[in-house]
C-alpha cells in the first residue's frame, strides 16, 4: 500500500490528502508489525514525509522535483571546493577530457593536484555507496588530466587594476588565477624560493612528485601571472601598501578625506577616487559584523576594491579599553583621535624628518636587512625566566 502511495506522488497522481494518507498508513503498519522489515518501513515513511514536506508538496504542484540553488547532489555538496562532479564525470564518460578539465577549473584551478592527494570527501558521499561503492571520483579526476589536451583559460578585457597576493601557497596561487581570469594585473610575493607552500613543503615527493606540481603551477603562471620569489612582506612594507595612495596620488589625503567610512557603525562603505580610478571600500567593526560583510561578499550580493576589519569595535579607540563607571568612551576616544591627526602638522609618517633622519643615521634604506633587524622582535630569541 505504501508503495502504491509513493508512486502517485512520483507519477504526479497524488494530493495534499495523499500525504495524511501515507503518515496513517505508515502508522499502522510500524504499530502492526511482527518483523524488523515492517515497522522500520512504516518508520522511514513517515519520517521522509515530515522531513522533505517542501519537496513532496512541489511534485503535486509542480510535478517535478523543487530543487533551489543551494541545494546540490551529496557529492557536491561534500566536496570544499563545490565542484560539479556529475558534469565532469559525464564529461569523463563522453571522453570529453579536455572540456572536463576546464569544468573542474571553474572551481579548483589545481585539479592534477586534488587528482593526487585530494582526501575526496564527496566519495563518502556518493549515493553509488548506497549499492556497492562510491565512485572513484578521485581517480576520475585524475584520468581527465592525464587525458587532456591543453587549452587557455578566457580572460576578460584588462581592467587596468593590480593586486598584490601575499603568499604563493595553494590559496595564493588559487586566488591569482581567479583574480587574472577576472582582468587584473596580479604579481605574487612569495617568501621562499619556489611556489606551492605546503603542497611542495608538506607533501611528500613520493604522493605529489615534484614535476607535475611544477607543470600544473606553471600552466597558471602562464595565463599572465607575475612572481617575485624570496620575498618577505615584512610589517615595513605593509605600511608602505597601506600608503599607497600616496604613491599613486602624488599627494597625502586631507583629514577628512575618509569621513564616509569612519565612525562606530557596524559597516560602512563609500566609492572613492584614487588618482582618476574609482576605489570601492569598505570598513567594518567587530568580528560578528565582519562575518556578516564576508557572507554577502560571498553571495555576490556586494564588491569592493578594499576591506579594513577593526576586530575591537571601534578599532583602536575602542579596543581593550576599560568601560569606566558603566559607560562606554570609545566615541569619545574617536572624537580625540580625529582631533589630534586633523590639527597635525606632520599626518604621516613618511613625511617626518625625524623618522627620515633615523633611517639616515642608523637604519639605513627602508626595507634593508638592518632596518628589518632592528625594528622587528625576534620572538624566537626571547629567553623568559
Amino acid at each position: 500500500m505504501l508503495r502504491h502511495l509513493f508512486n502517485d506522488v512520483l507519477n504526479n497522481r497524488a494530493t495534499l490528502e495523499t500525504f495524511d494518507l501515507i503518515e496513517s498508513t505508515a502508522r499502522t503498519v510500524y504499530l502492526s508489525s511482527d518483523c524488523a522489515i515492517g515497522y522500520e518501513a512504516g518508520e522511514v515513511a513517515p519520517m521522509a514525509i515530515r522531513g522533505f514536506r517542501d519537496d513532496f508538496e512541489h511534485h503535486v504542484a509542480k510535478h517535478a522535483c523543487g530543487f533551489s540553488q543551494h541545494q546540490t547532489v551529496p557529492c557536491v555538496s561534500g566536496c570544499p571546493s563545490g565542484v560539479d562532479i556529475p558534469g565532469y564525470i559525464a564529461l569523463v564518460e563522453a571522453g570529453r577530457y579536455t572540456e572536463a578539465v576546464r569544468l573542474i577549473r571553474k572551481d579548483k584551478p589545481l585539479p592534477l593536484v586534488c587528482g593526487l592527494v585530494c582526501e575526496h570527501p564527496c566519495e563518502m558521499h556518493c549515493r553509488r555507496g548506497m549499492v556497492d561503492d562510491p565512485m572513484n571520483i578521485r581517480g576520475l579526476k585524475r584520468y581527465a588530466v592525464d587525458h587532456a589536451g591543453d587549452y587557455r583559460p578566457v580572460i576578460k578585457p584588462a581592467t587596468g587594476k593590480r593586486v598584490a597576493v601575499i603568499g604563493g601557497g595553494p590559496a595564493g596561487i588559487s586566488c591569482a588565477y581567479y583574480l587574472t581570469l577576472m582582468g587584473h594585473k596580479v604579481k605574487i610575493f612569495e617568501q621562499r624560493a619556489h611556489l606551492g607552500g605546503m603542497l611542495r613543503y608538506g607533501i611528500p615527493n613520493y604522493r605529489l612528485p615534484r614535476e607535475q606540481l611544477d607543470s600544473e603551477i606553471q600552466w597558471i603562471l602562464d595565463c599572465g601571472i607575475d612572481v617575485e620569489l624570496n620575498h618577505s612582506v615584512d610589517g615595513d612594507e605593509m605600511n608602505r601598501l597601506r600608503f599607497e595612495y600616496d604613491a599613486v596620488a602624488g599627494k597625502t589625503p586631507e583629514p577628512d578625506a575618509f569621513s564616509d567610512v569612519r565612525g562606530l557603525d557596524a559597516w560602512k562603505e563609500a566609492t572613492y577616487d584614487l588618482a582618476g580610478t574609482p576605489v570601492r571600500v569598505a570598513v567594518v567593526s567587530g568580528l560578528a559584523n565582519a562575518g556578516y560583510l564576508l557572507d554577502a561578499i560571498a553571495a555576490g550580493e556586494v564588491e569592493y576594491d578594499f576591506v579594513e576589519v577593526m576586530a575591537c569595535p571601534g578599532g583602536c579607540a575602542g579596543g581593550g579599553q576599560p568601560i569606566h563607571d558603566g559607560e562606554e568612551l570609545t566615541g569619545v576616544r574617536g572624537d580625540v583621535l580625529w582631533g589630534l591627526d586633523h590639527n597635525a602638522e606632520l599626518r604621516s609618517s613618511y613625511e617626518n624628518p625625524s623618522i627620515e633622519a633615523i633611517y639616515e643615521d642608523y637604519l639605513g634604506e627602508p626595507l634593508s636587512e638592518r632596518a628589518e633587524e632592528l625594528l622587528h622582535t625576534d620572538h624566537h630569541a626571547w629567553s623568559i625566566h
